[in-house]
């Protein structure tokens, strides 16, 4: 294991899900804004991912910006 602290997935129902976030959005009417653009301007892309950085923030501060603190690296 990388992280072994990083094991705390109770919390969720069928453990964690590994995800990307790509932004974030306030609000309905400005996600539905964003999406309708997004879903007619996305274009595919093909790159070559090297390595996935693993991210934390402070429980205590959930506004604090995350922080990387371990890359992992594929190649």
């Amino acid at each position: 294991e990388y992280v072994p602290e990083c094991d705390d997935v109770s919390k969720f129902k069928t453990g964690f899900t590994p995800h990307l976030s790509l932004g974030q959005i306030k609000g309905k009417s400005n996600l539905h804004s964003v999406k309708k653009k997004l879903e007619y301007n996305w274009k595919p892309l093909s790159l070559i991912v090297k390595y996935i950085a693993l991210i934390w923030r402070n429980k205590e501060n959930p506004r604090d910006p995350f922080k990387v603190i371990e890359k992992v690296s594929l190649i």
